[in-house]
Parts: structure tokens; sequence; C-alpha cells
């Protein structure tokens, strides 16, 4: 069957304001040596998927039926009190991130939950990703969390992150799965997004 681009897939890579973060990363996946057609259309589009090509703080507003759905193992208490009206951002991420098995995401205890929640491109999560990502990259995302939604800079982040987790040569036909599954958070809805804007960016280099 021949692929081509759905109308959302169109609309979001036809979009004027998609083309610059696009361009920082194809450039920042050629740099370190990802240079595939197969690993940049990933790159892209698991990123669009995550986040819309717009580098950002993972929400914390959510529907009882939603966050069941992207955290389905919390207590009912946690889901309570996460579901407080007006709650911050902090005490949230520190409910979801820092008191559910934090090891998980690579964190060190409750406040690290409320500090290194989800960023950038593909939304980055946990101390033990920012340390990693940190050192990998030269930028202090430790100290200053908020780097990972500069648009250059989360472009680097984002492309060493693949580099780095995605275990299978670059030109497999299996990357863009094994790219899914290192990036995670593969509700249907959102996989299915990813796969149309990969079959869609795939035709496009």
């Amino acid at each position: 069957m021949t692929q081509t681009c759905t109308r959302r897939a169109s609309y979001i890579f036809d979009k004027s304001t998609s083309n610059i973060p696009t361009g920082y990363l194809k450039k920042a996946a050629q740099e370190i040596g990802l240079i595939s057609k197969e690993a940049i259309a990933s790159l892209v589009a698991i990123s669009a998927g995550e986040s819309g090509l717009i580098p950002q703080t993972e929400s914390h507003v959510y529907s009882n039926g939603r966050i069941r759905q992207i955290f389905p193992n919390l207590t009912e208490n946690q889901y309570k009190r996460a579901l407080t009206k007006g709650i911050t951002k902090q005490k949230f991420f520190e409910i979801v991130y820092g008191e559910y098995n934090p090891k998980r995401v690579g964190n060190r205890n409750i406040a690290d939950g409320g500090r290194y929640y989800g960023r950038g491109y593909i939304q980055l999560t946990g101390y033990g990703n920012y340390k990693r990502y940190a050192d990998l990259s030269g930028i202090d995302i430790i100290k200053d969390p908020e780097l990972v939604n500069n648009p250059i800079f989360g472009a680097k982040i984002t492309a060493l992150y693949f580099k780095d987790r995605v275990n299978v040569n670059q030109y497999d036909k299996n990357y863009f799965q094994k790219a899914l599954d290192a990036v995670g958070y593969n509700v249907g809805d959102i996989k299915q997004k990813k796969i149309e804007y990969y079959n869609c960016y795939l035709l496009k280099l």
C-alpha cells in the first residue's frame, strides 16, 4: 500500500511554525551521526507526537479517566490528591513521579519528582535521564531543568537520547519501532499520531 500523509500529519508539517524546530532536530541528529531517513523521520515524528514540535513542560492537569490511563499504577489516595483542584505542578509531579516508585524514572526522592518532570521535544523525565543527558550534552539541565525546553538545546538532547537509547542500526527497518519503545508513553491515541507523522515525514526526506 502506498504511504500518504494524513490530514493531521500534513497539517503539523506544513505549518510554517513547525519548520524551524524540525530543522533544529534534523541538524542536531546529523551532527552526531544520525543521518539515515529512518532515524531522522523517527526523531521528528516522535517529537511531533510527544510535543507537537514545540518543546514544552508536561501537563499536570488531567481528567480522572486520563490520569488513570497515563499513570495506571497510582493508589486511590494518590489519584485523589493528584486531582485536587488547583494543585501546583510541583506537588502533582511529586506524587506521580516522586511518591510512586521514583526509581522507575531515575529519581532519588520525592523532591526529584517535583523538579525533573517531562520537558522538551520528547518529555525527558526523571533525575537519572536529566543527569545522563546533562553529562552527554554539556548542558547543565540538572541545575536548570528548563533548558530542556530551549529549542536548540532540546534538539541536541533529543538527538543524543535517540543515539544513546535506540539499540538498533539506524538503517534498520525496525528503527522506528525501537525508537517508540525507547521514548515510551505510547498510549493508543499518542502512538497512532506518531505512526502517521513518521509515514508522512519519511516521504518528505
